[in-house]
């Protein structure tokens, strides 16, 4: 239910397509939706959650709370841009030293829980609908 394209220019994207409703793995990408992508290039990657449930690579994740399918997108690398069209669950890897990890998006910040997922220390944020835009994550 998918498809590895990659260009010449240093870029791969994996596409997840079914007019099913699915769980699916393709090499370190977890999906569960009906479309979905992953971008890798350069120094960034993005997550695009067109209609689904979870998508998730290298321990950054989106899940759609509270509705069966939704959509978001996340880039991560040198930066980091959000949008999504309701309530999600931001999980992110916990790279931070001790205090109070937050995600800033203009004026608003948003307290991270610390947790250990699948035997990893990760971060997630519950992070309100947005447009897309640039958001950071840091200690407060």
């Amino acid at each position: 239910m998918g498809l590895k394209i990659e260009s010449l220019q240093d870029r791969t994207d994996i596409v997840f397509s079914s007019d099913v409703i699915g769980k699916y793995a393709f090499q370190n990408i977890n999906f569960n939706g009906t479309f979905g992508m992953v971008t890798s290039e350069e120094n960034k990657t993005t997550l695009f959650l067109g209609a689904g449930k979870f998508i998730e690579k290298d321990g950054f994740s989106i899940k759609i709370l509270g509705k069966k399918s939704g959509a978001a997108t996340l880039v991560y690398g040198d930066n980091m841009q959000l949008t999504c069209d309701d309530v999600i669950l931001l999980t992110i890897p916990d790279t931070y030293k001790k205090g109070e990890v937050v995600l800033t998006f203009g004026f608003k910040q948003l307290r991270g829980e610390r947790l250990k997922m699948n035997g990893e220390n990760v971060v997630n944020f519950k992070v309100p609908a947005m447009n897309f835009q640039e958001v950071s994550i840091g200690l407060k």
